[in-house]
């Protein structure tokens, strides 16, 4: 999402849509190097959830790791 600055609400929806879809076949779906325009788009629609779709300063090393540490 680095080269991402900005998404519409259609594009939020799309993006939540997404983590739902995949959530429901037990499939972790977490984006990365989200800029603050967008993680506010995100939280604007369901804003206790998020915060873990779109976490801050989080590179795709980052996430990549955090889920590697989860699956031990």
């Amino acid at each position: 999402m680095g080269n991402v600055p900005v998404v519409d609400l259609a594009g939020a929806e799309t993006l939540v849509d997404l983590e739902r879809t995949f959530g429901r076949q037990g499939i972790s779906f977490r984006l990365a190097e989200v800029h603050g325009p967008v993680r506010e788009a995100l939280r604007r629609l369901e804003p206790s959830h998020r915060s873990d779709l779109a976490e801050a300063n989080q590179t795709v090393d980052d996430v990549l790791g955090k889920w590697r540490a989860a699956r031990v």
